[in-house]
Parts: C-alpha cells; structure tokens; sequence
C-alpha cells in the first residue's frame, strides 16, 4: 500500500475485501477499517442430489447482511443450487472503501489527470509570485524560503503551491464518473511550505463547498490528512475540487499531496456450481503405424463435475493412452461426484514408412543456401519432424522443414536429415552440397604526385572455382568514380589521399571485394606571392626591397630581378639595387619573378614588373655676353633626364626673334 490513506483490496477465495472509512460528513483524519474475512463453502452436488453453499465471514464490526444474485436466499447459506455462477454481496454497515478514483492523484506523473486555475512553472526560482504551482521533488528549486518533501516517501514528487489572495481560486480539480446514490470519501494531504502564514483551503463537489476550512500545519515538512465523505445522490458525474480560502499576501505557501476520492462498497464473493448430470463418454483412437506399438486412443468426456478420473483396461490413468499395440481397449471416466461412464477403442495396424528427401543447389563461400526438403509420407501419418545434421554449417543442426545455412569453409559437405511422422516412423536421407570459393581480388596501382595525378590501376585476382567474368572499380575522388575495364586509368584533380575498390566476380556468381586505402597521394601547390617596397624607382635610387607573402608550406624559394644578374635563393627578404644596368637618362621596365617550392616539390610562381625613372632637371640662363670674352659666348639649355628640347625667344610685341632645339 502506497499511502496509508488509501484502500487496498485483497483476494481470500474469490471474495474482494474493501477498506472502510469511518464517515464523519465533516474533515477528519481517515480511518481505516481492517478487511473483512469471507469465503464460500460449496458442497457440490452429487449424482442424485443438488449443492449447497455457505458464505462464512469474520472480524465483521456488525451484523452482515447478505444479498445474493441469482436472488436464492437473503441469508448466509442457500441449497437446492441448480449449476451456474452466483454472486453474494456482504455488508456489515461499514464503508469500505473500494478502488481509487483519484488519477495521478500522488503526483507522481506530473501534470496529468487534473487541471488547475493556478499556472504551471518548471522553471527556476519562478514561484517568487502569487497563483503559481510546480510538480516536483523540491521545492527551494522554485522559491528559496519554500521547505518540505512528499508526504509518500520523502523523495518524491508533490504539488508545489505559491497560494492566492483570491477567495475560491480552483487549487486542483478533477471530474469523475460516479455512481448514484452512493457515499464516497474524499481526502488529502496538507502541508505548509513556511510558517508565515497558514495556508486555508476547502473541498469542493459539483460547486457545492463540503465541509469547513482546512489549514495547513505550523510547521513545515509536516503534513496532515482531511477527509469528508459525500452521497452522489441522483450525480452520475462528480467534478471534485480543492479551492482557496486564504486571502493573506505573505505566507499561504502550502503542498499537496496523495488525494484520494473511493467509494464505500460491500464486499463480495463469487463461486461455480457444476452441474450434476453424469459424465458422457467417447473414444477416438489412432492405428499403428512402422509395425511398432504406437497407438493411442483418447477418452472425450462431457457433463459430469470436473476434474476427472480415468481408467484404460491396460491400467493407463490419462486422457489419452498410448503406445498400443493393436486391439480393443476400453476406458472408465469418473467425475468429482463419483458418477462414471465407459468408452471403447480399437487399434488398427498400418505398415507404410515415410521416406526422406531433400535437395540444394551449389552455392558460394559464406552465402546462405536453402536445403530444401522433398521427403514423402502416408497421408495418415504426416510428417511432424525434421531433424538435420549439417557438419561445417551454421547452424549445424536444425528442426526447420527447410533451414536456411551458410557454411564455413567451402568445398563438398555431406547433410543429414531425419524425418519422423506423427506416429514415430522414421527415415534418413544424406546428400552433399557443393560451396564454391569465393574470387580472391587484388589490384596494384599506387602512385604519389603533384595534381593531377593519373594512375593505372592493374587487375592482380585470382579464383580457384571458374574465372573472373567481370570487374567493378569505385575511385572516390577520381575523374571517373566507377569502372568495368579490367585495368582502368584514372586520374585525380584535388589535393588528398585516395583509395580503390574492386569488386570481382567468378564464372559461378561468386564475389570477392577489398578496399586499398589510402593507394594514391595527390599533393597540394604552394601559393607564391611577394611584396615590394615599391614598384617605380628614380635612376638616382634604383634600390628595391621584397618581403614573403607565400604560403606556409614553401621550403625553398628562387628570386629573379630581370636584370641577368644572378638568382638569389632562399632569402626571404632580399633588397636588389638596378644601379648596374639602369645608368642612363631613361626610363627602365624589369620583371622580378619568384618561384616557390613546397615539401613535395610542387611548384608555383608569380612575377610583378617594377620600373626606373629618370630625374628631370633643366637650366636655361637669363643673360649672356657675346663679348668674345670666352665667356658666357652661348645661350643654350642644360639639364638631366632630357633627351630633346626646344628654345624660342620673342620680343615684347611677340614676335620671335630666336629659337633652337637640342
């Protein structure tokens, strides 16, 4: 019993006892009231006469009373009973309470069963509010000043409530059906989650208030039961309901748990009575069969008073005698009541043997085959065994009409069957089955390299039953994912290790596949790339730095400034001057060219052309003096970086008066 407020029911005989109540109208604390004792004595009826029954009853707390179905007595005992069922329902004034009514009514499956005006939370610490309510084992989950546990084991689920202000706020609710003019008793739990004010609830049926007002305990993790009993009356539903009465802002902060609702029942006792008419008797038999003494013959009884006794004229006491050899027997059936019957049976011989066959066809290394039975029997005596011994398969032996098996090693096998009929004859057959050996497949064709990578994959099966008929390739990866040739050619584009498989199949069907992995190894490319300090220059300053700017798998690097000066390896930040080439008054192009190499000696390059400026200076005098001094005698123009100029003079109306070019 889960909780002690509620009922149980218990079996004595075939009698169902019910826990009372004692029924106050008002709450209280349930009572339970011990169970009563009851069972029936039957005495049966014999071959003359009818039964009889008495219904004895013990630690009844009043007088009983009884109310039989078929209604043949009104008291304790009745006699002259015709064979049927009867059924007696005992009372002795006291509610006993029958099975709950209440669903989920511990809590123990969550929310399911009732419904509530409150609102459901599982959230935590989210009870901080008024008319919030959470199913769970702990209640600090939700409010850290809540305290308690269940009331059934003190680790289990409960109704976790932060109460209302609100005068009749529906706490839980649940409607049940209900019987009519019948007493029920209504009861919970109460406990209070803190002390700061007392919660206050009342029960409630079909919106009818029963009972006073319910207060929780003073202390927490204390719980107390209420109880109330109601009539349904002309109810057939009951829509039973535990309402809010407190109206306290602080406090009210209570736990619910185990409610029950159970109807006050009687007891009552249910018993057979057999009938009293003698036991009819028949004989059915079978012949023998394989010249051996394999008969049987059964006794077919009807009417009469179970169990039965039987006596065969060979001294067998079953139903059904056996291994008879042929001839006439007979069969004596009694029942309780001592009445009997006699029956006859006759044996007949049958001299037709079964016999076994079966059939399979060759089949391949670890590939099931069927064997496949082709025995024949008499058709009186069907076939009802087969027993196989199949050496090297599994299984190995088998009961099935036609067992499906794979062997473990091919070759030529011998099986065994042996058929056994209904009547026990019997036949042995051996037959061999061939298992052919699977092809054996292998393949070469491994290779590493820069991408793309192209291989040929060479066919390297061998099969020792028949020739291999075909070849089916799957290249993960490849240009082509699939082939049929014998010695494909297949080539791959990514970077990545790669396998093959190779499926291959011999003249009788069978298969042999196998995966190399990884077979072929496409490496990446590095990624060249530089830096300049600057990609134009002055003539005056021919001066450039480079920097890195390649991927981090390079392991050897080649500079080439486009000057035919030598190439500079595996300096990472070299600086290059053009002043040797670049020493005239014009403009100069070169192309500076690297080429990176990575661990697998794949290659990659990138060039980035830079360029040589000439300075452009130019001087032109202000005066001269054609004195014949030897000085200052010329006027001409003077500079750097020019290839040609012109001058021309003119007066001050505009018109030129001198002019050359260089």
């Amino acid at each position: 019993m889960k909780k002690p407020c509620k009922a149980t029911q218990q079996i004595i005989g075939v009698i169902s006892v019910i826990l009372l109540f004692s029924l106050s109208g008002m709450y209280a604390q349930c009572t339970v009231n011990p169970p009563l004792n009851a069972h029936a004595n039957i005495i049966a009826p014999s071959c003359n006469s009818s039964a009889s029954a008495t219904i004895q009853v013990t630690n009844n707390t009043g007088p009983v009373t009884y109310s039989w179905s078929p209604n043949v007595s009104t008291t304790n005992s009745a006699s002259n009973l015709t064979p049927g069922t009867y059924s007696v329902q005992i009372s002795d004034g006291v509610c006993r309470l029958g099975n709950e009514l209440v669903v989920n009514g511990d809590f123990s499956a969550g929310t399911a069963g009732f419904t509530s005006g409150y609102i459901y939370t599982n959230v935590y610490q989210t009870m901080m509010n008024e008319k919030y309510y959470a199913i769970d084992v702990n209640p600090q989950l939700y409010h850290i000043y809540f305290w308690g546990t269940d009331h059934t084991t003190g680790t289990g689920k409960f109704m976790i409530v932060n109460g209302d202000t609100a005068v009749g706020a529906n706490i839980w609710s649940e409607t049940i059906s209900v019987t009519p003019n019948t007493n029920y008793v209504f009861s919970a739990w109460l406990s209070a989650m803190n002390t700061i004010s007392a919660a206050q609830m009342q029960f409630s049926i079909n919106g009818t208030q029963l009972g006073g007002v319910l207060t929780a305990p003073n202390f927490t993790n204390m719980w107390s039961q209420f109880c109330t009993t109601w009539n349904s009356g002309s109810n057939t539903t009951a829509n039973i309901s535990i309402l809010n009465k407190s109206t306290v802002l602080y406090g009210n902060d209570f736990g619910l748990d185990d409610i029950s609702f159970r109807a006050c029942a009687p007891a009552s006792v249910t018993f057979t009575v057999g009938p009293s008419s003698p036991p009819v008797v028949n004989a059915t038999s079978s012949g023998i069969y394989c010249n051996v003494g394999n008969g049987t013959a059964t006794a077919i009884v009807s009417g009469g008073a179970t169990p039965y006794t039987y006596q065969w004229s060979n001294g067998q006491t079953t139903s059904t005698a056996t291994n008879l050899s042929a001839g006439n027997y007979s069969v004596v059936v009694s029942d309780i009541n001592g009445c009997s019957d006699t029956a006859y049976a006759s044996i007949a011989s049958s001299s037709t043997p079964p016999s076994a066959a079966f059939s399979s066809i060759p089949v391949c290394f670890r590939i099931n085959t069927q064997l496949n039975d082709g025995s024949t029997a008499f058709p009186n005596d069907p076939i009802t065994n087969w027993s196989w011994n199949i050496p090297g398969a599994t299984p190995s032996t088998s009961s099935s009409q036609n067992p499906n098996v794979a062997y473990a090693s091919p070759g030529v096998h011998t099986a065994t069957l042996v058929i056994t009929t209904s009547h026990g004859c019997k036949d042995t057959v051996f037959n061999q089955i061939t298992v052919y050996n699977n092809p054996q497949p292998n393949f070469t064709g491994g290779k590493s390299g820069c991408a793309p990578v192209c291989a040929q994959f060479t066919d390297a099966s061998t099969s020792i039953d028949g020739g291999i008929t075909n070849w089916q390739w799957n290249f993960n990866g490849g240009n082509i994912t699939s082939s049929n040739l014998q010695n494909p050619n297949v080539c791959y584009n990514a970077p990545g290790a790669y396998g093959a498989t190779l499926t291959v199949v011999n003249s009788y069907g069978c298969t042999g596949t196998t995966a190399i992995t990884p077979l072929i190894n496409v490496h990446p490319y590095p990624k060249a790339n530089f830096c300049m300090s600057q990609s134009t220059a002055s003539v005056d300053e021919p001066v450039f730095s480079f920097c890195p700017q390649w991927s981090n798998d390079v392991t050897q690097w080649h500079w080439n400034f486009g000057d035919n000066t030598p190439k500079v390896n595996n300096v990472s930040n070299p600086v290059h001057s053009y002043a040797s080439t670049a020493n005239g008054n014009d403009f100069y192009s070169y192309v500076v060219s690297l080429v990176v190499q990575n661990q697998f000696g794949c290659k990659d390059s990138i060039a980035k052309p830079v360029t040589l400026t000439p300075d452009f200076v130019f001087y032109i005098p202000n005066t001269f003096t054609p004195n014949g001094d030897g000085l200052n005698e010329n006027f001409y123009g003077k500079g750097r970086g020019i290839k040609e100029y012109k001058i021309m003079l003119f007066d001050r109306w505009g018109n030129l008066i001198w002019d050359c070019s260089q």
